[in-house]
């Protein structure tokens, strides 16, 4: 599948020529509910359940999710490589380019996003999901983790295995909708495993004002410890690069970087169009590829009639 990225002209040119793509931490994201969406859900479905299952229980499960939270970092791409909204929103106002990236030679898993951990040995640094932004689906999907996390909570290993096998089944089902190739762990779950999803599709979740962007993300979680006392990082695991900094917006931000060089030969780059009032030459631009062991990336124009 193609993605496709978004990006003003000094962005490209520092992708093209450095081969990187940077992943930014979830926090610094345009949408300010990014990865804070999914915690609304989870207050509407404890008050749904209030009946069902005891506050203790709520209460619980509600410290645990919010203890357990992380920002990993992202790199955005869209379904659509010539969306205006993108092009306004994304590319300096449509005068920026839209890269095409085979996503199918990215190094990565297709899992529910988490963050490393010390058992992970040789699994790969980077996971791509789909976006979700269907509300329905989001209620439902939360309410199900919810449930086994109460379930759990309140019974331990004494409960209707039937039930938890149904919950298990829509789960997985819902799962392989968004693309996540892994099944739902019931025969070894507890409460931590389904707060671990909760706080993973946290990641993916989206509000649902934000559809049309038709978002894949590329993210990053690696394992950075640090003193209690001093704050100083102790140690750092499963780093895709040295983390980096840079001045964004008037705010220091940190992002990582994904060296894709040894990629260019397999085509990971497919084409590259041009937003509606970018008047960068075909020569120059032939010019640029030509040095990148890759002459054969198509060039588009974006057809978007917008000045």
């Amino acid at each position: 599948m193609i993605l496709y990225h978004y990006c003003s002209p000094e962005g490209f040119l520092g992708i093209m020529q450095g081969k990187k793509l940077w992943l930014s931490g979830l926090h610094n994201m345009s949408d300010y509910l990014d990865g804070s969406w999914v915690a609304g859900i989870i207050s509407d479905v404890f008050s749904e359940l209030s009946s069902k299952y005891s506050q203790d229980a709520i209460n619980k499960v509600a410290t645990s999710y919010n203890h357990s939270k992380f920002s990993p970092y992202v790199c955005c791409f869209s379904e659509d490589g010539d969306l205006l909204s993108q092009w306004r929103g994304y590319a300096s106002d449509g005068y920026g380019f839209a890269i095409g990236f085979n996503s199918d030679i990215f190094p990565c898993t297709h899992e529910i996003p988490r963050m490393a951990n010390l058992g992970d040995g040789n699994k790969e640094k980077l996971n791509l999901s789909r976006i979700e932004y269907d509300a329905d689906k989001q209620k439902s999907l939360v309410k199900h983790l919810v449930e086994f996390a109460l379930i759990y909570e309140e019974n331990g290993m004494q409960f209707d295995a039937n039930l938890m096998q149904a919950q298990s089944a829509y789960l997985d089902t819902i799962s392989l909708e968004m693309g996540i190739q892994q099944p739902f762990p019931y025969f070894n779950t507890s409460m931590d495993t389904a707060i671990r999803w909760l706080i993973g599709y946290a990641v993916i979740a989206k509000n649902p004002a934000f559809h049309e962007e038709k978002e894949y993300r590329l993210i990053h979680a690696p394992l950075v410890m640090a003193s209690r006392t001093t704050n100083k990082t102790t140690q750092s695991l499963f780093e895709l690069s040295e983390p980096k900094y840079r001045i964004s917006r008037n705010r220091v931000c940190s992002y990582y970087e994904f060296d894709f060089s040894e990629h260019i030969k397999e085509g990971i780059i497919q084409e590259i169009i041009l937003g509606p009032k970018n008047e960068t030459s075909g020569s120059d631009l032939r010019a640029l590829l030509g040095r990148m062991d890759k002459s054969d990336i198509e060039i588009k124009k974006s057809k978007a009639s917008y000045r």
